[in-house]
């Protein structure tokens, strides 16, 4: 068997790394493409309960199903249609939080569930390694960093970005687009998120800290 050559074995090394870039980019626009479809049906519903209608038109049970339909059967299994905006609602937000939960198996519960609310430092960190994990393998426009974060969420996501970028963990800059616009793009600062977790993390002691130094008399 001929062995592989340094060239060689770098290229695979590349393409392999490029296929897992566009796999989990990929992944990620499907999920933006879901969470976008149950806030659309959220503001709708949201827009009902503020003028005060307490059934869902018609037109409207037709139109949601098929707008959900982006959704895996998992997610949609907690959807229910009894006719009542409210109760349609709080299936939505039902659906939307297991949308999220199967993209973060480590998220936390939050009071939409019914269960026992996270803290809000516990919320905020969790929101925080979403942040970091959506821009650690490209550049976003503010507007598609948002997409990837639930509506009831982007007020906090707001806050924390802003956090991030006073620590230096993002960074923003403008880029121009195709039309030739100019757009604020995020990325994050993998260098200072780096020495950030070098600096949070303990020390370990050498033999040599162990060492006593010798005794003068």
């Amino acid at each position: 068997m001929i062995a592989e050559q340094p060239i060689e074995q770098a290229s695979r090394v590349v393409a392999e790394m490029e296929e897992a870039i566009r796999a989990e980019n990929d992944r990620r626009d499907a999920f933006r493409r879901m969470l976008g479809a149950t806030d659309r049906v959220l503001w709708r519903l949201e827009e009902l309960n503020r003028d005060g209608i307490t059934r869902v038109p018609g037109d409207l049970r037709i139109r949601f199903p098929s707008v959900l339909a982006v959704l895996p059967s998992s997610c949609l299994s907690v959807f229910r249609d009894d006719g009542s905006v409210q109760e349609v609602l709080d299936s939505v937000f039902a659906v939307q939080e297991e949308l999220l939960r199967r993209h973060d198996p480590s998220r936390l519960v939050d009071d939409h569930t019914g269960d026992e609310p996270a803290t809000d430092a516990a919320m905020d960190a969790e929101l925080m390694a979403r942040i970091r994990e959506s821009l650690a393998l490209r550049s976003l426009k503010w507007s598609d960093l948002l997409g990837c974060f639930a509506l009831r969420e982007q007020d906090d996501v707001a806050r924390l970005v802003a956090v991030l970028e006073e620590r230096g963990e993002v960074r923003s800059f403008t880029r121009r687009t195709r039309r030739g616009r100019p757009a604020r793009m995020y990325r994050l600062n993998l260098a200072e998120r780096c020495a950030s977790e070098k600096k949070e993390r303990p020390a370990v002691p050498t033999a040599a800290s162990h060492v006593r130094p010798p005794q003068t008399h």
